[in-house]
């Protein structure tokens, strides 16, 4: 019990710290001016677009990965198993599918489809999921893991707006509060849904990357 315990706080401590950075990486690109919307990536800003997703979101996912497997030597306590081949399979061929419906084969549209999927779905569901919610239902239950996890998910997603409004904390915080139900809890509980029925975390990576890329249909 006692090691459990550690374990949990040790991973609440693990998502402070990249919580606090990834707020302070992106407030530093933002007011140097050198945060690349999505939507303008070009050839000549891709490599710097490239690096600051990497380490903002791609890099802190594959730590996790990394300090999981270090203890126990197993990729299934983080998610990644071989559970519902077909269905993977599947959802990977509407992505690259939905690629080829896109009809955008520049440069910012080959990296639309890698950051919806990488960037974003593989990066989240990793750290919210795959680490926090996994590591927090081994000392509480699976409620309680969700809660917590889902909270911390949606105050995730008040930083950047927050950012950019040039919000005072006191403004942020009350802000990042409508994040917590639908897009923090509700939406933690539908991919965590899909993650306990299918056995394996590329399902809710997949269907999060395949809704988040659908905007690029309606011209976002």
């Amino acid at each position: 019990m006692v090691e459990r315990l550690k374990n949990g706080g040790s991973a609440l401590i693990w998502i402070i710290v990249y919580m606090l950075f990834f707020a302070f990486s992106l407030s530093f690109l933002w007011e140097s001016g050198n945060l690349i919307g999505l939507s303008e990536v070009n050839s000549s800003n891709l490599l710097n677009k490239a690096t600051s997703d990497f380490i903002v979101n791609i890099a802190w996912a594959l730590l996790f990965i990394g300090l999981v497997y270090r203890k126990n030597r197993r990729m299934a306590d983080i998610g990644l198993t071989k559970e519902s081949p077909k269905l993977v399979i599947g959802l990977i061929i509407i992505y690259f599918g939905m690629f080829l419906l896109n009809q955008d084969f520049s440069i910012h549209g080959f990296y639309q489809a890698y950051f919806y999927l990488f960037a974003v779905a593989f990066s989240e569901e990793i750290i919210f999921r795959g680490f926090l919610f996994n590591q927090l239902e081994k000392v509480t239950s699976m409620w309680p893991a969700i809660i917590i996890s889902g909270a911390i998910f949606g105050f995730m997603h008040a930083i950047l707006p927050s950012i950019v409004r040039g919000d005072t904390f006191s403004q942020f915080l009350v802000k990042s509060m409508s994040e917590l139900g639908g897009m923090g809890i509700l939406g933690s509980l539908f991919y965590i849904f899909l993650y306990k029925k299918s056995g394996n975390l590329w399902v809710p990576i997949l269907i999060h990357a395949i809704l988040d890329y659908s905007r690029v249909f309606g011209g976002a």
